[in-house]
């Protein structure tokens, strides 16, 4: 994810406990957490202390959380609970701040280069075709040769 500019969403989402609730604000704010969650560690200062978000963390409040998703402060604490409930997010407050976990961000919000990470369909053909051409041209032929060869990089027709 370069710069965090964008978080994956998946089809199976239509049918989680989230978004088949009657209510359309438990969505929103699960969305909200996946879009707030730090897609890499990283340094925050509140109240003057350091605080490490580890992947998947972020600090709210209330008042903050209520403002950015439109709705009441009770109704967004609600939500959270909800979601702390289905286990989507484990919430750590104090009497300042709540520290929200994504349960399993990095399951959801994969990076290139992370374990297990399904490779670009695209990019694995392309890598096999070359290796192959590259077998079948070997290093030790002349220019002419390797343009004679190819052919086998066009597309069929």
């Amino acid at each position: 994810v370069p710069n965090g500019e964008y978080i994956k969403l998946f089809r199976k989402l239509l049918k989680s406990s989230v978004f088949l609730s009657p209510n359309s604000d438990l969505c929103k704010v699960w969305i909200w957490c996946l879009l707030k969650a730090a897609w890499h560690e990283e340094n925050q200062v509140f109240d003057g202390k350091q605080i490490i978000l580890q992947r998947g963390q972020f600090i709210t409040g209330r008042f903050v959380g209520a403002g950015e998703c439109s709705m009441s402060p009770s109704t967004f604490r609600n939500q959270l609970a909800k979601l702390v409930e289905y286990r989507n997010i484990v919430a750590e407050s104090d009497n300042q701040r709540t520290r929200i976990t994504v349960c399993n961000y990095t399951a959801y919000q994969k990076r290139k280069g992370d374990s297990g990470q399904p490779e670009d369909t695209y990019k694995k053909k392309e890598r096999t075709k070359n290796k192959s051409l590259e077998k079948r041209i070997g290093k030790s032929q002349s220019a002419a040769q390797v343009i004679d060869n190819l052919h086998v990089l066009k597309p069929a027709v």
